[in-house]
């Protein structure tokens, strides 16, 4: 790239030529914001895991509350994402994010029960 690229486009009846470099944030910019919310996740991982022991029969009930994962570095940046924007109504992003990291911990839970069920070679409970 020379730097004399530019884009071109219409704007009420005329044309307007923007530089390159003006449509997407400068690289340096993204990767820092990615360090900080990859040393976010990982400083709360420890804070934010509540997801019950993995299931250790393959005819273990569920439990009544999964827990949730904990926060990822694409789920900080949804909730920064919503926080700055503020497309949705208040605490939109923070519910979302909740019922996505329960229902992750949930599948997670029934993901290594059928495993185990597999690796057992006992045949699936009717209609769960």
């Amino acid at each position: 790239m020379t730097g004399n690229e530019q884009t071109t486009f219409r704007s009420t009846n005329r044309l307007v030529r923007v530089p390159v470099l003006l449509r997407q944030p400068p690289f340096g910019l993204v990767m820092a914001a990615l360090a900080i919310c990859a040393v976010t996740a990982a400083l709360l991982r420890d804070r934010t895991d509540s997801q019950v022991p993995p299931p250790v029969a393959p005819d273990q009930a569920p439990p009544p509350d999964p827990g949730m994962i904990p926060l990822t570095v694409p789920e900080i940046r949804r909730l920064l994402a919503g926080a700055l924007q503020r497309s949705h109504p208040p605490g939109h992003a923070a519910r979302w994010l909740d019922w996505r990291r329960r229902h992750q911990a949930r599948s997670r839970w029934y993901h290594q029960r059928a495993r185990l069920a597999r690796d057992a070679g006992i045949p699936w409970p009717a209609g769960k």
